[in-house]
């Protein structure tokens, strides 16, 4: 990922809303990390089974690749993120939902 091979490009130049004051190395969190893997838990929370579990996938390969890098903060957010993905299980509603996504995604996970 660019977010892995160029931190740089995400670390400079502060100016988004929030960023003020954050050191430049949590900006490549902020820029980079966060809104990727936030965006794949979306996917995985939103999407068909097939989209669903290659977007699981990818997350956690993501993870397992560059998860050294991260910095102990940052993993409080990514637990958040990845918590966020089982929140379908908190509903009361939608048990055929439910059920498949417990033998494909949560399996998967």
């Amino acid at each position: 990922t660019a977010v892995g091979t160029s931190p740089q490009l995400f670390a400079e130049h502060a100016g988004l809303e929030g960023e003020q004051g954050a050191p430049e190395v949590d900006r490549v969190w902020l820029r980079g990390w966060f809104p990727l893997l936030f965006s794949l838990s979306c996917v995985v929370s939103r999407c068909k089974l097939d989209v669903r579990t290659r977007g699981l996938t990818v997350l956690f390969e993501i993870i397992k690749t560059h998860g050294d890098s991260f910095r102990p903060h940052w993993w409080r957010d990514l637990f958040n993120i990845l918590f966020r993905i089982f929140d379908i299980m908190k509903l009361p509603e939608h048990q055929l939902e439910k059920n498949e996504w417990m033998t494909t995604t949560c399996n998967h996970a």
